[in-house]
């Protein structure tokens, strides 16, 4: 498992991931919207099980 850049991040939960995979982006779009997006840094899926994914928008 790799590291995550350093820096802050705005931090979402998607529950039963697998069957609401259309979430992830639309998840990922709202947090864009609610906070300054950092372009430099990647954001990241992280999926701590078959129910539960947590998304990190890195934010200024």
């Amino acid at each position: 498992m790799g590291r995550r850049p350093a820096g802050k991040y705005a931090r979402a939960k998607v529950m039963n991931w697998m069957e609401q995979m259309p979430e992830i982006g639309k998840t990922f779009a709202r947090m864009s919207e609610a906070f300054a997006r950092d372009p430099s840094r990647p954001g990241i899926e992280f999926y701590r099980s078959a129910r539960e994914l947590v998304l990190f928008l890195p934010i200024t």
